[in-house]
């Protein structure tokens, strides 16, 4: 029933979900190389001891 309200509406929501998508993408990608990074340094840490 949800879905197909969603489709429904889908013009005029399509654009705003691209949007938040896109405004999504570049915080999960700077989190994720943080993540790495932190990960990266832990190691050579581990390793220098």
């Amino acid at each position: 029933m949800l879905i197909k309200k969603i489709f429904q509406s889908l013009p005029s929501n399509l654009i705003f979900f691209i949007i938040t998508l896109l405004s999504f993408i570049p915080i999960i990608t700077i989190y994720y190389v943080i993540k790495f990074y932190l990960f990266t340094v832990k190691l050579s840490i581990y390793q220098l001891k």
